[in-house]
């Protein structure tokens, strides 16, 4: 089996640990992709991280099995979880 090299850039990509303490925002304040998104939630759906995620579907999880194969970290379930305290449904 082949070994794909990394960039050393994309090993140490920081990760903020605070993003899920940020306070959310009223939908009138959020961003167009933000609210493009949230016309496409469910009632499943938390927040935008939740419906960015069902929309991304297969392609969401081959991104993440892609990233873990390379050894790079996606950090995807952080920034879902960023994205529904920022922009909740509720």
């Amino acid at each position: 089996m082949h070994r794909v090299a990394v960039p050393p850039a994309f090993k140490n990509i920081p990760v903020r640990t605070d993003r899920t303490r940020r306070r959310s925002l009223e939908p009138n304040r959020w961003p167009k992709w933000a609210k493009a998104a949230a016309t496409f939630k469910t009632a499943e759906d938390k927040g935008v991280g939740d419906t960015i995620k069902r929309m991304l579907g297969t392609a969401g999880i081959f991104f993440e099995a892609t990233m873990k194969t390379l050894g790079v970290p996606c950090h995807c379930p952080e920034r879902r979880e960023e994205f529904n305290a920022r922009f909740p449904y509720s």
